[in-house]
């Protein structure tokens, strides 16, 4: 087996993490390969290594990384209008 980067490990948590938080669901494996510059082939077998050493969790469908473990899924995310007095 090849050795992997942990640059793009690094890379592919970050960007779940950002889609997560901005669709609110996890990245398809291709969102996550254009985002992260690779071939999806790549990004699958990256998932699986991370997957197998709990960096991560992905199970063939949705991934999920410890923050977003951490986040409470039925919040509602609304803007702040106006100031907010402290």
């Amino acid at each position: 087996m090849q050795h992997k980067s942990e640059a793009t490990m690094e890379k592919i948590i970050k960007e779940t993490e950002r889609f997560y938080f901005t669709y609110r669901r996890s990245p398809s494996i291709t969102e996550l390969a254009d985002a992260v510059g690779c071939a999806r082939s790549t990004a699958h077998g990256y998932l699986r290594e991370m997957d197998a050493k709990e960096m991560l969790s992905y199970d063939g469908e949705s991934i999920t990384t410890p923050l977003i473990r951490k986040t409470d899924m039925n919040a509602v995310m609304s803007p702040i209008l106006g100031s907010v007095i402290c």
